[in-house]
């Protein structure tokens, strides 16, 4: 089969390098600047923090660990937050190390908005794939992740 990678003939192509090709043109999509006012980093962490924040108190070190980052890229990226008041931080009253993260009635306002410009998006292109083809993808793409991290894991192992 062969992709539409721009100008590139992906007819001779491994499977690795059809993926990075098809990834590379997902990321010049770049969603997150159509999102109005925000980074797409910025919508991952409010989102984790929304997320996270239903089984109660949110700390920086729960939105990196959920999303997989660095703490002092979330914590870079919280001060942001905080400054466009999306956002607020307080000390735990009893250990002064957990810093708790809160949305702002602001920030929880401004979500909804993107999630709902999102989910828009999502579905009208789910829309031009058909019922079918979107389920097919859905599945196909968590298939595919599973397999990853099998693959990582499987690696993680033999350097032990």
């Amino acid at each position: 089969m062969n992709f539409d990678c721009g100008n590139i003939n992906t007819e001779n192509m491994s499977y690795s390098q059809k993926l990075a090709a098809i990834i590379a043109r997902m990321h010049k999509l770049k969603f997150g600047k159509k999102l109005t006012g925000v980074s797409e980093i910025e919508f991952k962490i409010m989102s984790a923090i929304s997320r996270i924040s239903k089984s109660g108190d949110v700390k920086v070190s729960d939105i990196a660990r959920y999303l997989e980052l660095s703490a002092p890229a979330v914590s870079r990226t919280m001060k942001i937050l905080e400054g466009k008041e999306y956002i607020e931080r307080h000390s735990d009253k009893h250990d002064r190390r957990n810093t708790f993260v809160k949305l702002t009635t602001n920030g929880e306002e401004q979500l909804k908005a993107w999630m709902k410009e999102f989910e828009e998006f999502s579905e009208a292109v789910f829309a031009r794939l058909g019922y079918e083809k979107s389920n097919q993808l859905l599945e196909d793409l968590e298939t595919f992740v599973k397999a990853s991290k099998e693959e990582m894991k499987a690696r993680e192992e033999a350097k032990k």
